[in-house]
This record gives C-alpha cells, sequence and structure tokens, in this order.
C-alpha cells in the first residue's frame, strides 16, 4: 500500500525508496508474499523507478546528480562509477520479487502478469524468466475464455501494452502474445468487448513495438474500435486514424469497422481534422479498403482545402492555418496518385486529363469503384 501511494503521488524521497525496496525484496525472499502483492510491488516500484529526476518524477532532499545515480538503468550506481550508496538496489529488487512469481506462475491472474511484467518492463529487466514461464498459463486462460469463463478484457489488454514494454527492450514473446490475441477474441465472443479507455493503448501497442500484430487480434479491434469510436474525442480519433493503417489484416467491412471509424471522421467534421489526422484518415482507409463515396471525395477535397491553407499560410505573417509535415504530404500525394491510376484504369480509351472525370462519372452510376468520385479531386490535389 505504502508502495503504491508513493507511486501514485510521484514522491521519491530516497531514504523512504530505499526502505520500500529493502523490505519488499525481504519479503520476498522470506516467502512472506503472496502473489498479487509481489505483482502490485513490482507495478509500483517500476512506476517510482521510471518517474525519476528526469522523468518528471518529484525528487526530494536529492541532486540531478543523485537521482541519476538510482534510476533502474544504472544498477545503483553512479556515473562516475562509485557506489550510489543512498539509491535503491531497483535490479535485486526486481529479481528477488520475480523468484516467487516464476514459481506460482499458473496459480496467478492475468492482471498480476500483466502488472508484474509491466514492472519488470520499467526497471529495465531484459531477460526475465516470469515473460518466458507466464506463457503457459496465458495459454491456460486463453483456453477458459473460450469456456466461457469470465476473464475481464481490461487485464487482457493490460498484457498486451506489458508485452509491447518488453518489446521495446527487444524482448518479444510472439507465442504468448499470440495467445492473448486468442483471449481477447474469446471475450468479445461472448459479449465482452474491449472498454474504450483501454482501446487506444491497446491500438498504440499493436501498431507500433508489436508489429506485425498477429492475426488474433484482429476481430478484437474490429467489434472493440467499432463500439468505442464513437465516444472519442478528437485527439482520440486522431490517434486511431494514424494507427489502423500500420495493422495489417483490417477490413473496412468487417463488423462495421469502416463505417463506424471513417463515419466519425465526417462527423467531426473533416475540416475539424488536423493534417496529421487527415493523412491518417486517408492512409487507413485505402488500407481498410473501404470504399464509401460519401468519405472519398470530401475528404480529399478537405485535404486539398487544407494543404492549400498551408501553404498560402507560409507567406503571411500572422496566419493560424495548421501546417503540413513531409510524410503528411507524401503519403496523401501517393494515395492521390493511385486513386488516378485506378482512374486512368476504368476509362483507358480516355485521354489521361479526362479519365479522373470520366471515372467519377462512372463510380457515380454504380458502374465503376466509389472511390472513383474522388478522381476529380485526387487530379486537383
Amino acid at each position: 500500500a505504502a508502495a503504491q501511494a508513493f507511486a501514485a503521488a510521484r514522491a521519491r524521497e530516497e531514504g523512504t525508496l530505499v526502505a520500500l525496496v529493502e523490505r519488499a525484496g525481504a519479503l520476498a525472499s522470506q516467502g512472506g508474499l503472496e502473489t498479487k502483492h509481489c505483482s502490485s510491488l513490482l507495478d509500483s516500484l517500476g512506476k517510482l523507478a521510471a518517474r525519476g529526476d528526469g522523468a518528471g518524477g518529484v525528487a526530494t532532499h536529492t541532486t540531478r546528480g543523485a537521482a541519476k545515480a538510482s534510476t533502474p538503468t544504472s544498477g545503483g550506481t553512479s556515473t562516475d562509477g562509485s557506489a550510489a550508496g543512498s539509491g535503491p538496489d531497483w535490479a535485486k529488487a526486481a529479481a528477488q520479487l520475480e523468484r516467487p512469481l516464476v514459481k506460482a506462475v499458473m496459480q496467478m491472474r492475468a492482471i498480476d502478469i500483466a502488472m508484474a511484467l509491466a514492472g519488470l518492463a520499467r526497471l529495465n529487466s531484459r531477460e526475465t524468466a516470469l515473460l518466458r514461464a507466464s506463457r503457459p498459463r496465458i495459454k491456460e486462460l486463453a483456453e477458459s475464455a473460450r469456456s466461457g469463463a469470465p476473464i475481464d478484457p481490461r487485464h487482457g489488454a493490460m498484457l498486451v501494452s506489458a508485452f509491447s514494454a518488453h518489446a521495446r527492450l527487444g524482448n518479444r514473446d510472439e507465442q504468448a502474445l499470440q495467445e492473448v490475441g486468442v483471449l481477447l477474441a474469446a471475450c468479445g465472443a461472448h459479449d465482452r468487448l474491449v472498454p474504450a479507455d483501454f482501446v487506444l493503448p491497446l491500438l498504440r501497442s499493436l501498431a507500433t513495438h508489436l508489429r506485425p500484430a498477429p492475426p488474433q487480434f484482429l476481430p478484437v479491434i474490429e467489434a472493440s474500435l467499432t463500439s468505442a469510436v464513437g465516444s472519442f474525442e478528437m485527439g482520440q480519433l486522431v490517434l486511431v486514424l494514424r494507427s489502423l493503417a500500420f495493422i495489417p489484416g483490417l477490413e473496412s467491412s468487417r463488423r462495421g469497422l469502416g463505417r463506424a471509424v471513417f463515419g466519425a471522421c465526417l462527423a467531426a467534421p473533416l475540416s475539424s481534422l488536423p493534417p496529421v489526422g487527415l493523412a491518417g484518415a486517408l492512409r487507413s482507409a485505402w488500407a481498410l479498403g473501404h470504399g464509401d463515396a460519401n468519405f472519398w471525395a470530401p475528404a480529399v477535397r478537405e485535404a486539398e482545402r487544407s494543404i492549400v491553407g498551408a501553404g498560402r499560410s507560409s507567406d503571411a505573417s500572422g496566419s493560424t492555418a495548421p501546417s503540413w509535415a513531409s510524410d503528411d504530404l507524401a503519403a496523401v500525394a501517393l494515395i492521390s496518385g493511385r486513386i488516378l491510376e485506378k482512374a486512368a484504369a476504368a476509362v483507358p480509351h480516355e485521354v489521361p486529363t479526362e479519365a479522373p472525370a470520366a471515372a467519377a462519372a462512372l463510380a457515380a452510376a454504380g458502374k465503376a469503384p466509389a472511390l472513383l468520385t474522388a478522381a476529380p479531386a485526387s487530379a486537383s490535389l
């Protein structure tokens, strides 16, 4: 409880941290802690270690040098190589708390495994025995979920975040990650979707450090995001739009995903999306095979309007038009080029300058893919 309170308060009084770490290690070594308490301590100590002076924490009664000396990467050694007498021995505490968890892993809950692994990652435990030992337990939990056991999908999402943290350290367990996907898919099959506030961390992990995401996660994302996206604020929607294109295998037509996500863009409305959001929307719509004419033509026109406005603002002092990053401009240009390529293929006998309008007319009549309604705007852009 003390460790949780200090972690929540971001307090870093060195004497108290040393006492907490030493007491936690002693209790773990003596077998005086239940597995859930070991997991909770690892989670709290990991947060305390990661929130040092250089990470935005509140360091009290210590200099910047002393705070650096007790970070998890330094292992309790100061920058000049001398022992840091006052700093907690994070590495020793991690090993002491991990040992009983490895022995009892087959009795652990999903949330306890997630908290322990997250704490170990924050403590920079690159070679963690628990990561390997937890694989059969996660598989067992996944099988229980398929049988209808009431496993909380939030705990599965927390496991994904913990695996992502270890992947950042260069330690990825593909088999265990796939089993987490099976667990979450089983929860979804029993109408237990990942809640909205856990969907974004899940997406971020799968689109970044856990790329490529295992296919077991596809139904999880499609169902949970479809349910959650309508409640997201602008910044959250932008994060979704930036992530979807980097999770291979997602399809717009499954579980209403495209209608929900790109319908949210239209409702936002499109003019309120920042450049990175517009580029992400176009990139993700293309990657997911979203073919709604009601989205494509307005989205490409809005991207053109925004880019033209940004270009004018670069020549006008005091303008507040948002600027476009080069990679977002490149993404929009690439997608526009692909649309024009499809337009030319749809009307091969038209001269190139007439092809966009001719292809759009065919699309409007239902005789060509609906996204070709955006061909004239793509040519203009």
